[in-house]
């Protein structure tokens, strides 16, 4: 999944959530952010999702790290450094 600035925090927290009853135990689902903005959103939305799961009886594990991507320029490709988070749930 993509976080942007214009991200909204329910609806992406919603996914994360969603995806993660969805998938096999032990996987994970990954949230990819450029730029302030992106990040603040992605971290919002990781914090609801965070709540939902709490009110499971669940916990999540989130692993944060930096990713470097190619995007569209004016000139070509250029390469950007994203924060990447990797959210499962807790064992």
């Amino acid at each position: 999944m993509k976080a942007a600035g214009t991200t909204d925090v329910g609806k992406l927290a919603g996914s994360i959530s969603k995806n993660l009853d969805e998938l096999p135990s032990g996987q994970a689902v990954e949230v990819i952010a450029i730029g302030a903005s992106a990040v603040n959103q992605a971290c919002k939305s990781i914090a609801t999702a965070s709540a939902h799961a709490a009110s499971k009886g669940e916990e999540l594990d989130i692993k944060v790290g930096f990713l470097t991507v190619e995007v569209p320029g004016v000139s070509g490709t250029e390469e950007r450094t994203a924060l990447k988070f990797v959210i499962r749930y807790k064992d």
